[in-house]
């Protein structure tokens, strides 16, 4: 595991589409305890119907997401 300097990583969190492309930014920052908070606040405020991904800027890597199960039920159709 690497050690991350603090103010090193800036998170963002998308509102996403089905396809997991980006809508509109709900939040940035550096912490990414207080972006996952947000994410699942905004996941929970809208009944669990729209979808939300946190990624790691400087990376470019998805590091968590919320999923409604509309879009995890049509995922999981389009592997099969």
């Amino acid at each position: 595991m690497t050690i991350q300097l603090p103010f090193s990583v800036l998170y963002e969190v998308y509102e996403t589409n089905e396809k997991l492309e980006k809508v509109r930014v709900i939040h940035q920052g550096y912490h990414r305890d207080i972006a996952e908070t947000v994410m699942f606040r905004c996941f929970e405020k809208s009944n669990r119907s729209k979808d939300y991904l946190l990624l790691d800027r400087n990376q470019q890597i998805h590091v968590s997401m919320c999923l409604s199960p509309n879009t995890v039920s049509n995922r999981e159709l389009r592997l099969r």
